[in-house]
């Protein structure tokens, strides 16, 4: 009989994984100074196409590390992108941070940096332009990268949202894009 007690529930092939922070936190007690680490960990699923984050504190490095993973891979998002890019500007604040990612166009590059950069780069986004007003903190700055993607929303979406045909929806965009070609 195989012994599975210690076997990983998830499948290590599909995922890709980034560590974008890792502290040691120290807390004084009338025993001494108690350390203790934290991880955290942003995972891609290549399968599904989804990204998660995971928080991890733990005594030891390795436990921190196991506990951010198990959560980076059980709470995880899809995201939405085009060709390198995201499909429509969006902004979203978490924390004291109010961040907004623009569409660039294929070949530009992706423009941010810290914990955004790797991030996207971990998700396959390779065309995008990140601004931050605020700290940037490693967490804040990776939870509102997190609630951007969230935000955004394919054509049916938005259609299913606002009650009109995806037709109706492309053809407004297609009259906007001539009319800001028509200012310049």
């Amino acid at each position: 009989m195989k012994d599975n007690r210690n076997k990983n529930r998830f499948n290590d092939d599909r995922y890709k994984s980034c560590t974008l922070s890792i502290r040691a936190i120290s807390k004084t007690t009338a025993g001494g100074r108690k350390r203790r680490m934290a991880v955290l960990i942003a995972t891609y699923d290549k399968k599904t196409k989804s990204l998660g984050l995971g928080k991890g504190k733990a005594i030891s490095l390795f436990s921190a590390i196991e506990k951010a993973e198990y959560k980076s891979k059980k709470y995880m998002t899809r995201v939405k992108s085009s060709k390198g890019t995201i499909l429509h500007d969006v902004s979203a604040s978490y924390g004291n941070i109010d961040l907004l990612m623009r569409k660039n166009k294929p070949g530009n590059g992706l423009i941010a940096g810290g914990s955004a950069r790797k991030i996207l780069e971990l998700a396959g986004i390779n065309s995008i332009c990140c601004k931050y007003n605020g700290r940037s903190n490693v967490y804040n700055m990776s939870y509102a990268v997190m609630k951007c993607l969230k935000n955004i929303e394919t054509v049916s979406e938005i259609a299913n949202r606002t009650g009109k045909t995806v037709k109706d929806i492309i053809a407004r965009r297609i009259r906007w894009i001539f009319y800001q070609v028509g200012q310049k």
